[in-house]
Protein backbone atom coordinates (compact mmCIF):
# COMPACT_ATOMS: atom_id res chain seq x y z
CA UNK A 1 0.00 0.00 0.00
CA UNK A 2 1.11 3.33 -0.59
CA UNK A 3 0.34 6.03 1.30
CA UNK A 4 -1.80 8.65 0.42
CA UNK A 5 0.36 12.60 0.47
CA UNK A 6 -0.83 15.93 -0.01
CA UNK A 7 1.97 17.59 1.41
CA UNK A 8 2.14 21.51 1.76
CA UNK A 9 5.35 22.15 -0.30
CA UNK A 10 8.60 23.59 1.38
CA UNK A 11 8.76 27.50 1.58
CA UNK A 12 11.46 28.55 -0.54
CA UNK A 13 13.94 30.08 2.09
CA UNK A 14 13.68 33.17 2.97
CA UNK A 15 16.59 35.98 2.05
CA UNK A 16 18.35 36.79 4.93
CA UNK A 17 20.35 39.90 3.41
CA UNK A 18 17.01 42.02 4.17
CA UNK A 19 18.96 44.94 6.29
CA UNK A 20 21.03 45.25 3.05
CA UNK A 21 18.84 45.49 0.89
CA UNK A 22 16.58 48.09 2.75
CA UNK A 23 20.11 50.05 3.28
CA UNK A 24 20.31 49.83 -1.06
CA UNK A 25 16.54 51.14 -1.24
CA UNK A 26 17.49 54.08 0.94
CA UNK A 27 20.27 54.82 -0.82
CA UNK A 28 18.63 56.29 -4.11
CA UNK A 29 15.68 58.40 -0.85
CA UNK A 30 18.19 60.23 0.69
CA UNK A 31 20.31 61.59 -2.69
CA UNK A 32 16.91 62.40 -3.96
CA UNK A 33 16.20 64.51 -0.82
CA UNK A 34 19.41 65.65 -0.36
CA UNK A 35 19.92 66.88 -4.27
CA UNK A 36 15.89 68.18 -3.82
CA UNK A 37 16.96 70.31 -0.83
CA UNK A 38 19.81 72.07 -2.50
CA UNK A 39 18.49 72.37 -5.61
CA UNK A 40 15.05 71.58 -6.60
CA UNK A 41 13.44 68.36 -7.80
CA UNK A 42 15.45 67.99 -10.87
CA UNK A 43 18.81 68.00 -8.90
CA UNK A 44 17.23 65.15 -6.56
CA UNK A 45 16.08 63.40 -9.38
CA UNK A 46 19.34 63.04 -11.25
CA UNK A 47 21.08 62.30 -7.71
CA UNK A 48 18.55 59.68 -7.28
CA UNK A 49 19.62 57.82 -10.50
CA UNK A 50 23.57 58.30 -9.67
CA UNK A 51 22.49 56.91 -6.34
CA UNK A 52 20.91 54.05 -7.61
CA UNK A 53 23.47 53.32 -10.47
CA UNK A 54 26.11 53.13 -7.79
CA UNK A 55 23.90 50.72 -5.38
CA UNK A 56 23.64 48.57 -9.14
CA UNK A 57 26.83 48.42 -9.62
CA UNK A 58 27.85 47.48 -6.98
CA UNK A 59 24.65 44.43 -6.26
CA UNK A 60 25.98 42.99 -9.76
CA UNK A 61 29.54 42.83 -8.27
CA UNK A 62 28.55 41.24 -4.99
CA UNK A 63 26.52 38.50 -7.03
CA UNK A 64 22.80 39.69 -7.31
CA UNK A 65 20.62 38.62 -9.89
CA UNK A 66 20.70 41.20 -13.09
CA UNK A 67 16.83 40.64 -13.32
CA UNK A 68 16.41 42.16 -9.70
CA UNK A 69 19.22 44.66 -10.49
CA UNK A 70 17.32 45.92 -12.96
CA UNK A 71 13.94 45.78 -11.39
CA UNK A 72 15.08 47.82 -8.72
CA UNK A 73 16.88 50.29 -10.81
CA UNK A 74 13.82 50.50 -13.22
CA UNK A 75 11.76 51.76 -9.67
CA UNK A 76 14.29 54.51 -9.20
CA UNK A 77 14.20 55.90 -12.99
CA UNK A 78 10.34 55.71 -12.89
CA UNK A 79 10.31 57.79 -9.05
CA UNK A 80 12.60 60.06 -11.18
CA UNK A 81 10.38 61.29 -13.98
CA UNK A 82 7.52 60.82 -11.72
CA UNK A 83 9.19 64.11 -9.90
CA UNK A 84 11.04 65.77 -13.50
CA UNK A 85 7.39 65.51 -14.97
CA UNK A 86 5.43 66.85 -12.42
CA UNK A 87 8.54 69.37 -11.15
CA UNK A 88 7.31 68.76 -7.50
CA UNK A 89 9.76 67.34 -5.25
CA UNK A 90 6.92 65.28 -3.11
CA UNK A 91 5.80 63.88 -6.72
CA UNK A 92 8.92 61.88 -6.36
CA UNK A 93 7.35 59.30 -4.26
CA UNK A 94 3.78 58.79 -5.76
CA UNK A 95 4.41 55.94 -7.32
CA UNK A 96 5.02 54.19 -4.17
CA UNK A 97 1.72 56.00 -3.22
CA UNK A 98 -0.14 54.55 -6.24
CA UNK A 99 1.23 51.54 -6.40
CA UNK A 100 -0.35 50.90 -2.64
CA UNK A 101 -3.42 52.00 -3.37
CA UNK A 102 -3.91 49.16 -6.00
CA UNK A 103 -2.48 46.86 -3.89
CA UNK A 104 -4.83 47.92 -1.14
CA UNK A 105 -7.31 47.54 -3.99
CA UNK A 106 -6.39 44.08 -4.68
CA UNK A 107 -6.09 42.50 -1.64
CA UNK A 108 -9.32 44.35 0.28
CA UNK A 109 -11.19 42.77 -2.87
CA UNK A 110 -10.15 39.58 -2.56
CA UNK A 111 -10.55 39.19 0.57
CA UNK A 112 -14.10 40.43 -0.11
CA UNK A 113 -14.41 37.46 -2.33
CA UNK A 114 -13.23 35.04 -0.25
CA UNK A 115 -10.56 34.02 -2.49
CA UNK A 116 -7.77 35.55 -0.56
CA UNK A 117 -4.55 36.56 -2.83
CA UNK A 118 -2.06 35.43 -0.68
CA UNK A 119 -2.88 32.07 -1.58
CA UNK A 120 -2.19 31.85 -5.48
CA UNK A 121 0.74 34.26 -4.10
CA UNK A 122 1.73 31.07 -1.95
CA UNK A 123 1.15 28.86 -4.77
CA UNK A 124 3.26 31.24 -7.42
CA UNK A 125 6.06 30.79 -5.28
CA UNK A 126 5.65 26.91 -4.61
CA UNK A 127 4.81 27.59 -1.12
CA UNK A 128 1.26 26.25 -1.05
CA UNK A 129 -0.63 23.09 -2.42
CA UNK A 130 -2.43 22.91 -5.34
CA UNK A 131 -5.55 21.97 -3.52
CA UNK A 132 -5.66 24.69 -0.45
CA UNK A 133 -8.87 25.91 -1.14
CA UNK A 134 -10.81 22.90 -0.27
CA UNK A 135 -8.91 22.81 3.22
CA UNK A 136 -10.55 25.10 5.85
CA UNK A 137 -7.85 25.75 7.86
CA UNK A 138 -5.13 26.77 4.41
CA UNK A 139 -8.50 29.20 3.48
CA UNK A 140 -8.14 30.61 7.12
CA UNK A 141 -4.57 31.12 6.76
CA UNK A 142 -4.86 32.93 3.74
CA UNK A 143 -7.54 34.82 4.96
CA UNK A 144 -5.12 35.94 7.69
CA UNK A 145 -1.74 36.44 5.68
CA UNK A 146 -4.01 38.78 3.14
CA UNK A 147 -4.92 40.66 5.99
CA UNK A 148 -1.68 40.99 7.29
CA UNK A 149 -0.61 42.56 3.85
CA UNK A 150 -3.78 44.91 3.77
CA UNK A 151 -2.97 46.18 7.18
CA UNK A 152 0.47 47.53 5.73
CA UNK A 153 -0.80 48.64 2.57
CA UNK A 154 -3.74 50.83 4.43
CA UNK A 155 -1.22 52.23 6.91
CA UNK A 156 1.38 53.09 4.74
CA UNK A 157 -1.68 54.96 3.10
CA UNK A 158 -2.55 56.38 5.93
CA UNK A 159 0.60 57.81 7.15
CA UNK A 160 1.91 58.85 3.76
CA UNK A 161 -1.29 60.21 1.95
CA UNK A 162 -1.28 63.34 4.90
CA UNK A 163 2.54 64.11 4.29
CA UNK A 164 1.82 63.96 0.57
CA UNK A 165 -1.00 66.40 0.75
CA UNK A 166 1.00 68.63 3.33
CA UNK A 167 4.22 68.86 1.04
CA UNK A 168 6.58 67.55 3.58
CA UNK A 169 9.09 66.04 1.11
CA UNK A 170 11.22 65.17 3.65
CA UNK A 171 8.73 63.39 6.18
CA UNK A 172 7.76 61.70 3.07
CA UNK A 173 11.54 60.32 2.51
CA UNK A 174 11.79 59.37 6.06
CA UNK A 175 8.89 57.63 5.91
CA UNK A 176 9.20 55.43 2.98
CA UNK A 177 12.83 54.35 3.92
CA UNK A 178 11.66 53.52 7.75
CA UNK A 179 8.52 52.30 7.14
CA UNK A 180 8.70 51.21 3.62
CA UNK A 181 11.28 48.14 3.12
CA UNK A 182 11.77 47.63 6.78
CA UNK A 183 7.95 46.83 7.37
CA UNK A 184 7.11 44.70 4.12
CA UNK A 185 10.36 43.23 5.30
CA UNK A 186 8.66 42.03 8.96
CA UNK A 187 5.70 41.15 7.12
CA UNK A 188 7.09 38.95 4.79
CA UNK A 189 9.59 37.46 7.65
CA UNK A 190 6.04 36.91 9.37
CA UNK A 191 4.21 35.05 6.83
CA UNK A 192 7.22 32.96 6.04
CA UNK A 193 6.91 31.83 9.35
CA UNK A 194 3.12 31.02 9.49
CA UNK A 195 3.53 29.09 6.24
CA UNK A 196 6.25 26.81 7.08
CA UNK A 197 5.04 25.78 10.83
CA UNK A 198 4.35 22.63 10.63
CA UNK A 199 0.66 22.62 11.77
CA UNK A 200 -0.18 25.28 8.65
CA UNK A 201 1.47 22.40 6.36
CA UNK A 202 -0.74 19.41 7.33
CA UNK A 203 -1.65 17.17 4.35
CA UNK A 204 -5.30 16.52 4.93
CA UNK A 205 -7.82 18.99 7.18
CA UNK A 206 -9.09 17.90 11.16
CA UNK A 207 -10.77 15.01 11.38
CA UNK A 208 -10.24 13.39 7.58
CA UNK A 209 -10.63 9.60 7.21
CA UNK A 210 -7.59 7.37 6.40
CA UNK A 211 -7.34 6.43 3.13
CA UNK A 212 -8.11 2.73 3.09
CA UNK A 213 -5.24 0.07 2.28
Amino acid sequence: MTARTNAVPAPRRMPTAGLRHIVDAAVPVGCFLAGNGLAGPATGAVCALLGGGAVAVVRLLRGDSLKIVAIALGGVLAHALFALYVGDGRAFFLPELLLNVVLAVLFAGSLLIGRPVSGPLARLLRAERQDWRSDPRRRRLHWQITSLWLALWCAHLAIWLPLYRADAVALLGVANVVLGKPAAAVCGWLTWRRLRRPEARTAEPAGSPEPAP
